[in-house]
């Protein structure tokens, strides 16, 4: 149980203690644990360009050619994994060419980042898989109703196991 000297002790440096005032300092602050950012809240980081985000999004819509509703935000998940696949790529290139003290540079313990990095990628894999099943699906069950499946077309099935054994067994 703690003193009340020591409480006291506590709020004075938590009082201290409140972080960046200024927003170049609070910018800067934004970026402190930044690594690889396949975990990044927005969809595009610094160093990167929208327009190519948004001719992966334009691609896939015209292959797809999702209903407004639940396909046309599947669509939009699949570009934003396969916009973060394409980030490991450049961090996993970056990781290479720097050689082995870059995962120290960027907080990794020796030999882990390749590791996350790869961990993050086929969890990126998984999910991107899964939704372009969830994607067809739809479109086959929307092409059902409208009558215009082709005896020939077999519906996509939605498979029970997305994870290979030898990645489930890590």
């Amino acid at each position: 149980m703690s003193s009340e000297k020591q409480i006291a002790a506590n709020r004075a440096n938590a009082a201290r203690s409140t972080g960046p005032h200024t927003n170049s300092g609070k910018a800067r602050s934004r970026i402190n644990a930044w690594k690889h950012g396949l975990r990044a809240e927005k969809v595009v980081i610094a160093g990167e360009d929208a327009e190519d985000l948004h001719a992966i999004q334009r691609a896939l819509w015209e292959e797809h050619q999702p209903e407004p509703g639940t396909e046309s935000l599947l669509v939009e998940r699949l570009a934003h994994y396969a916009w973060r696949m394409r980030r490991a790529v450049v961090f996993e290139a970056a990781l290479l060419r720097e050689g082995p003290t870059q995962p120290l540079k960027l907080g990794y313990a020796h030999g882990n980042a390749v590791s996350t990095l790869l961990r993050y990628e086929m969890a990126m894999a998984n999910a991107s898989y899964r939704t372009l099943q969830q994607l067809l699906f739809l479109q086959d069950r929307r092409r059902k109703k409208e009558g215009s499946l082709i005896e020939a077309e077999s519906p996509v099935e939605i498979p029970t196991r997305l994870i290979t054994p030898a990645v489930a067994a890590e």
